[in-house]
């Protein structure tokens, strides 16, 4: 075998071995999938309107008042909230948590939205990353410890 072929061997055999990954990482664990709702979301009650003498907001105090909601129900309101498509790690949907949330003054939708997302990294270091207005991908915070 020439120098040249077993170069040529070498250099093929370093390429196909970075375009098959590495076996520590599998690609599934980082990739995202729609969100998939385990319910339709069913609105119980319609908007309340603000009080006379109150300015009018997106999201008046207690227009949310969660208490022990499995992460498919809170993803599926947020979502909703956000008016975006929510991609997401497979173990997001399955993370056994209880969510607890109360909005206590009047927002803007972006505050509710923000103030959600922050309650959500808190109970279950979910972070939320605004891809375009329409997709926002949803991942577990690798800092956070686990819940």
């Amino acid at each position: 075998m020439t120098m040249k072929t077993r170069t040529s061997l070498i250099v093929l055999t370093l390429l196909a071995s970075a375009f098959a990954g590495c076996s520590k990482h599998s690609p599934d664990s980082t990739a995202l999938a729609p969100f998939t709702p385990e319910k339709p979301l069913q609105v119980a009650a319609s908007p309340v309107p603000a009080p006379a003498g109150r300015s009018s907001a997106d999201v008046p105090t207690g227009s949310f008042q969660l208490s022990s909601v499995g992460i498919s129900q809170a993803l599926t309101l947020y979502a909703a909230l956000a008016d975006a498509q929510l991609l997401t790690e497979p173990r997001v949907q399955t993370l056994p948590v209880s969510i607890a949330y109360t909005n206590h003054q009047d927002l803007t939708r972006a505050e509710a939205i923000k103030s959600f997302e922050e309650a959500l990294h808190q109970q279950a270091g979910l972070v939320f990353e605004h891809q375009d207005a329409r997709h926002i991908a949803v991942r577990l915070d690798t800092n956070s410890v686990s819940k």
